[in-house]
């Protein structure tokens, strides 16, 4: 019954017993090839065991004949959010992004998508890029501070020259003298060249 292993493959999944999860997907996808949601069941299985890179690929096969269907770029974006993470901490920053703009295309409006590409772009030391992208997130109030705190850092390395001015003034115990000192300082930043 299509309904049937529906709601058993959902519940599984809400409970966190993935044996079932996979056993309810798997008779799913053999009795009904086709049917999108076991489509989107499948990959949410794909990824729970880190194979991010089959899942995206199985849905992206799948958004051209079902255009604009809500749950299949959903899952199309959620997968992509986790292959872009786990790319990134292998240091595949590239190929990371490439994957973001990918899903990006079909879901305009993530917000998830966005912050998670600044997120990269901030790993890669790209930290004009990675204010851009960051600003899309939407904090909760617990975490407001930290995140401004965090914007105001990223958009101080974005700055390449920095220019300080200091003035100190003094007066010498009782002689009505005052003496001064400024001091201009010029900090220029740039990537590291590498020696080879």
């Amino acid at each position: 019954n299509h309904l049937g292993l529906m709601y058993a493959a959902n519940l599984s999944n809400l409970l966190g017993d993935d044996q079932s999860f996979a056993q309810y997907v798997q008779r799913g996808r053999e009795l009904y090839p086709d049917d999108l949601n076991f489509i989107i069941k499948e990959s949410i299985l794909m990824d729970k065991e880190g194979r991010y890179d089959e899942s995206t690929a199985m849905l992206y096969a799948k958004l051209d004949e079902y255009p604009g269907d809500k749950d299949l770029i959903n899952a199309f974006s959620g997968s992509s959010i986790q292959f872009a993470r786990a790319l990134s901490k292998e240091k595949q920053h590239d190929e990371a992004i490439t994957v973001l703009d990918t899903a990006i295309v079909y879901n305009m409006s993530n917000k998830e998508l966005k912050y998670t590409k600044g997120i990269i772009y901030e790993r890669d030391h790209k930290y004009d890029s990675a204010y851009h992208y960051q600003r899309y997130h939407e904090p909760s109030a617990l975490e407001e501070a930290d995140y401004l705190s965090h914007m105001k850092g990223l958009q101080h390395k974005t700055y390449k020259n920095t220019l300080d001015f200091e003035y100190i003034q003094s007066r010498y115990s009782e002689y009505d003298v005052i003496s001064g000192v400024a001091t201009v300082g010029y900090t220029h930043k740039r990537e590291k060249i590498s020696k080879t």
